[in-house]
């Protein structure tokens, strides 16, 4: 080997010995690359700057700003459902809760034929029992039978306020008890400047 090859080769040998051992005695601080793919990954601390997408999360603590998802449920050590949101509904967003058995109990959602709020207490067969709605811009209650027919609402219909009888068969609604809504409560009154 002549003394100009020598001056060639001996010092890529260094560099290429430098190279492998740089870690090893000073570790690296930040490693980028554009695709990483690896069987098991221990991080102490990590930090995501964009986008985090994985098919399956386990974690003891997450703490956040926003979380967007379509659907969250809460499960108990025992692995039965105790709660439910679930966001991509045709209607709209819902909430769910369940006895231990995994049985919806609690309904909160979007009433389909207007639009407005609904909350529903379920059976354990998954019928409502009672309803907390709005109606014509009036909030009401109903009771429900097994039929799932309402058969006693408490609320108004916009012009008196009270307990009503719901006769589903004969159609008619039969004031209880009722007073008339006095016309400044039905309207909001406007303050002079």
């Amino acid at each position: 080997m002549t003394s100009r090859e020598r001056w060639t080769v001996y010092p890529l040998i260094l560099l290429a010995v430098g190279i492998g051992v740089r870690d090893k005695f000073w570790p690296a601080s930040l490693v980028r690359a554009r695709s990483l793919a690896v069987d098991t990954l221990q991080v102490h601390q990590a930090a995501v700057a964009a986008k985090l997408m994985v098919p399956e999360l386990k974690a003891n603590h997450i703490q956040g700003t926003l979380l967007e998802t379509t659907q969250l449920c809460l499960v108990a050590s025992d692995g039965a459902m105790r709660a439910s949101l679930l966001g991509e509904l045709t209607n709209g967003g819902q909430i769910v809760l369940y006895n231990r058995q995994g049985k919806p109990v609690l309904v909160a959602g979007v009433e389909p034929s207007t639009q407005t709020g609904i909350l529903e207490i379920v059976s354990l067969e998954g019928k409502p029992l009672v309803q907390l709605r709005s109606a014509a811009g009036h909030g009401v209650v109903n009771a429900v039978d097994r039929t799932g027919s309402t058969v006693c609402v408490l609320g108004s219909d916009g012009q008196t306020a009270g307990l009503f009888l719901e006769l589903p068969r004969a159609q008619k609604v039969l004031p209880l008890r009722t007073v008339p809504i006095p016309p400044d409560a039905i309207t909001p009154q406007k303050t002079p400047r």
